[in-house]
């Protein structure tokens, strides 16, 4: 019985601490007819583009939306310019961010409804990455 509540309390704090490093606001920006998804860091904690070249190490951050007959997703997820080093932990150069990222995706709303859907993610600081997470939300959008 030890063991299985020192098991709970270990979760429970693993998962309590993954939660602190980064947290998401997402929105919808009428006016740019764009979803907006906003990642804010913890110092010293970074999240990765979602174009990483195809290289073995971090998980891309990717985006996915659910089907919805009342909005159409147009082109892919754009991004501010991430910052480019190489990184001795994974032996490659990665693209990623810090302090603050938003990421954006151009939306065409035929009809007021909302907007499902989920980001998988993976951050990680100059020792260790915490294993990735998927988040999902739901947006209302405007016409």
């Amino acid at each position: 019985m030890k063991a299985f509540f020192l098991s709970l309390s270990t979760l429970l704090c693993f998962a309590a601490y993954t939660q602190q490093e980064i947290t998401w606001d997402f929105s919808y920006n009428q006016e740019k007819e764009q979803v907006e998804m906003k990642a804010s860091l913890a110092p010293g904690w970074h999240v990765y583009s979602t174009d990483l070249g195809g290289i073995a190490g971090p998980i891309p951050t990717e985006f996915a939306f659910e089907e919805n007959d009342h909005v159409a997703i147009e082109g892919k997820v754009e991004e501010p310019q991430p910052k480019t080093e190489f990184d001795p932990n994974f032996e490659e150069t990665v693209k990623y961010f810090d302090q603050q990222v938003t990421f954006a995706q151009r939306v065409n709303v035929k009809k007021n409804t909302s907007l499902k859907g989920g980001v998988v993610y993976m951050v990680c600081n100059d020792t260790m990455c915490l294993p990735p997470v998927e988040e999902k939300f739901e947006i209302t959008l405007k016409k």
